[in-house]
């Protein structure tokens, strides 16, 4: 799986006015822009996202563990 992010519209040091996320599995293709209407990205996915990360890294330390 890849997931990715591309900025629109920042230049100079300037916020993206756009960001979208894709993620690509399998020839599966999912794009959303994950900002607001002001250019925001919702704190709640921020955290959703920290989770998922340290989820799964601790998957992969029981996984280690184990051997």
């Amino acid at each position: 799986m890849d997931i990715s992010i591309k900025h629109y519209g920042s230049s100079n040091g300037d916020p993206s006015k756009i960001i979208e996320m894709t993620a690509k599995y399998y020839g599966n293709i999912v794009t959303a822009d994950i900002t607001n209407i002001k250019g925001e990205v919702d704190v709640n996915l921020i955290m959703a996202l920290r989770d998922i990360a340290d989820e799964l890294e601790e998957q992969n330390r029981l996984l280690s563990k184990g051997k």
